[in-house]
């Protein structure tokens, strides 16, 4: 491969072309004051270049004027970028960030100047219509909000998959809250739209609902001289309209601690109820369902690990 040997530059910048793409490797000539030690590269450019030492060139890399060049395009990437400081570890002020990414027009009221995107783009395949390759897009972005004494900040997380629009799914503010927040998928798939720093349910930690906790009921239907089977995992309240001779099995899937109950219609006022082997009552006597078309009863039983205690209130009218 050719060896292409730049002489330091002169005061006035040499580099006229808009770019300067080389092809090869390229050495420091002797002699003080040679190469790129110490002398910023003040043109926009590109660097083709296998196995590039860049320990060898000090100095820094800047662009021949603000905002005007871009280091690689969507055609020519860098491979990779090692960033670092050596204050990484001792200095934790975000004035040292190994990449900084900076909007630096001032504000105005109204008007806030967010910071620019950092993006991650990868490619994934739909299997509609035969197949195609589609770019799935992530991306963080700092937007400031204004503020009475000052202002304050939203850190966004958005998306953008085949380029149909950016949607910002997770915010996180200067305050510590965390806003817009889409949890669960599809059918299941819920929005929390506003800061869960003191609204959302958290396991672990003692906390005060302000509205309702609601369980939803399961409605086993009309039960004809079977078993009624209850699964605790679906709910603690269940309801059954029973005819003939039925039997409330033990339920699947019981936790310690587990308290359940049943509303119990005597649809045809004859039918009549036996219990599982888990179940026990007190004294040990065993509740008959009130009788009379659609008598209403109540079941309520706790499970202790190993048995279900069981009550029954009688004959709701």
């Amino acid at each position: 491969m050719p060896t292409i040997v730049i002489p330091a530059p002169p005061p006035l910048n040499p580099f006229k072309a808009t770019s300067l793409e080389i092809a090869g490797t390229i050495s420091t000539p002797s002699g003080s004051g040679g190469g790129f030690y110490n002398t910023a590269i003040t043109k926009g450019f590109v660097m083709d270049v296998a196995g590039l030492a860049a320990a060898m060139y000090g100095g820094d890399l800047g662009p021949y004027s603000d905002n005007s060049y871009s280091l690689g395009s969507t055609s020519r990437r860098w491979y990779q970028a090692f960033l670092g400081t050596n204050t990484v570890g001792t200095n934790t002020s975000v004035g040292y960030g190994a990449l900084f990414l900076s909007n630096p027009s001032a504000a105005a009221a109204g008007a806030q100047q967010y910071s620019p995107f950092a993006q991650w783009e990868g490619q994934g395949w739909s299997t509609n219509g035969g197949g195609a390759s589609m770019s799935v897009k992530a991306s963080l972005q700092l937007r400031p909000v204004q503020g009475a004494a000052a202002p304050t900040g939203m850190l966004d997380i958005n998306w953008d998959i085949n380029g149909g629009g950016v949607s910002t799914k997770v915010s996180f503010d200067s305050a510590g809250g965390v806003y817009a927040v889409t949890i669960g998928n599809g059918a299941n798939q819920h929005t929390i739209p506003t800061s869960v720093a003191s609204t959302l349910a958290v396991l672990g930690i003692a906390q005060t609902f302000t509205k309702n906790q609601r369980v939803a009921r399961v409605d086993l239907g009309a039960i004809s001289a079977t078993t009624v089977a209850t699964d605790a995992n679906l709910s603690s309240n269940f309801a059954a309209q029973l005819t003939g001779a039925c039997t409330l099995g033990n339920p699947t899937n019981l936790v310690a601690g587990d308290v359940i109950i049943w509303d119990l219609v005597n649809s045809s006022g004859t039918a009549t109820l036996a219990y599982g082997n888990l179940f026990k009552f007190p004294g040990g006597t065993v509740p008959t369902l009130s009788t009379g078309a659609s008598a209403r009863d109540k079941l309520t039983g706790y499970y202790n690990g190993t048995t279900i205690d069981a009550v029954m209130t009688q004959a709701f009218a």
